[in-house]
């Protein structure tokens, strides 16, 4: 349960760092600036834990003014357990862009057990959670409708569909 608590914090709210950030290749005719990243994401990262396939779904939308904020969702069997574990984590904070970098500040964030089964799992990742958490991705576009996030160290890889760009917004 240890390693799921740490696995879960890494996708949702991790601080992620890295010496030696890779090189995303971008579509040659999108060039990676702010106005790229502005707009409604629809984003998802599957993961095994025990054998066990998890898919985390992300919702988040990056504003102009340089304001971010996220909603997550996961629901998985872990271990013996017959009911699922069920969560929502939600972050929001400031964002920027260096290079082909999106970093994230999330001054705000809070993980809720959306079922009995997750209460003491939720309880005990919380506990640890520092109060503001900090991530890097390296992004990868694909045209102006989807880019990957590569969480660097060993942060997740989330894939991403654009749902709305600022103007619609």
């Amino acid at each position: 349960m240890k390693h799921f608590s740490l696995l879960l914090s890494a996708v949702f709210l991790s601080a992620c760092a890295s010496n030696s950030p890779s090189k995303p290749k971008n579509d040659p005719l999108v060039e990676l600036e702010r106005a790229n990243i502005i707009g409604h994401w629809d984003c998802q990262t599957t993961s095994q834990y025990n054998g066990r396939e998890m898919t985390f779904f992300v919702n988040v939308t990056y504003s102009a003014d340089g304001h971010f904020n996220s909603k997550g969702t996961m629901e998985a069997v872990v271990g013996k357990f017959k009911d699922p574990m069920s969560l929502t984590a939600t972050a929001e904070g400031s964002w920027n862009v260096s290079g082909n970098t999106l970093f994230e500040r999330a001054e705000n964030h809070d993980m809720i057990a959306n079922n009995k089964q997750s209460e003491f799992f939720v309880y005990s990742v919380k506990r640890k959670m520092p109060k503001k958490l900090t991530s890097a991705y390296d992004i990868e576009l694909k045209g102006t409708q989807y880019m990957t996030m590569l969480g660097l160290g060993s942060g997740p890889v989330f894939h991403c569909q654009r749902k709305e760009s600022e103007k619609q917004l």
